[in-house]
């Protein structure tokens, strides 16, 4: 029965001095909030979840299907992996996902045997990315998000149409912008100098030395130009003493603001979730300069 193909997962979490492993098994759905080292089990048309911190690394692999004569009927796992909330909560982490499969699907065309993965949080989501994998032998898997979860569907068809040695996919986040500023930094976008994504929010508290101020430059500033009643789409916000400045288009380019007085500030870039823009964003110096 397929329902052996999942006794042949294998879940790896991997940390900073330790590793714990689950293998997977049929017969029982759980939730999964705190890692210990245990079994977890994962069933046919269930979906589970695994809570992960920025600091760790999961492996799903699953054997050969052709081998053990494990494809005579269908099977679909979800599993949601999504990250706990980082010891700093300024950080931004997205995931990060990578492996082979061998699924030669059938049909061709990825609709009876493959691996899908998405950073869509419901289905109702139009803002997310889904990619499904199948073919092979050792076809590559690579996805990338900014946000702080995933699903991942497991999809095994019926005989005849599947075929392969099964799968191996690595989850790790990945650091994608904001934090506490201390010490004379750039900040960027995340991943500029490509155009930045849509829908993100980075956040950067800076806090100057006893004794100095804050200044900012910016040799990198694009955005989209700010609409007919003034308002941006996408921008950089200063929040600063009293007061919170909003730039966008080219507005802070090559234009240093020296903060006389200010030894605190949150700086936030944002994007908008309905524009894919193809701007680089920002490259920011901030450097204390004293009193």
């Amino acid at each position: 029965m397929i329902k052996h193909v999942l006794s042949q997962v294998l879940v790896l979490v991997g940390m900073v001095g330790s590793l714990h492993s689950w293998p997977v098994m049929p017969g029982q759905q759980i939730l999964r909030e705190e890692l210990t080292n245990t079994d977890i089990a994962l069933k046919c048309g269930k979906h589970e979840q695994l809570v992960m911190d920025h600091t760790e690394m999961i492996t799903l692999t699953a054997g050969d299907i052709t081998k053990n004569n494990l494809y005579n009927a269908s099977c679909d796992v979800t599993i949601r992996v999504a990250l706990r909330s980082s010891a700093t909560a300024l950080e931004k982490y997205g995931m990060k996902v990578e492996g082979l499969i061998s699924f030669r699907d059938g049909s061709r065309d990825c609709t009876n045997s493959f691996i899908s993965v998405a950073d869509e949080d419901t289905l109702d989501d139009e803002m997310g990315t889904l990619v499904k994998y199948c073919g092979g032998p050792n076809k590559k898997i690579s996805f990338e998000t900014t946000e702080d979860y995933i699903n991942i569907e497991v999809s095994v068809g019926s005989e005849r149409a599947t075929r392969g040695s099964g799968f191996t996919i690595t989850i790790e986040p990945h650091f994608v912008c904001g934090g506490i500023i201390a010490l004379e930094t750039t900040i960027e976008s995340p991943y500029y100098p490509q155009p930045y994504p849509r829908d993100i929010s980075c956040f950067w508290e800076v806090k100057a030395p006893k004794g100095f101020d804050i200044s900012l430059t910016c040799p990198v500033f694009q955005f989209p130009n700010p609409n007919k009643a003034g308002r941006c789409s996408d921008d950089l916000m200063i929040n600063h003493a009293n007061d919170v400045d909003v730039y966008c288009g080219s507005q802070l380019l090559n234009k240093q603001k020296h903060f006389a007085g200010e030894h605190e500030m949150l700086l936030v870039f944002r994007s908008d979730e309905s524009k894919n823009v193809k701007n680089k964003g920002i490259s920011c110096n901030i450097t204390f300069v004293p009193e």
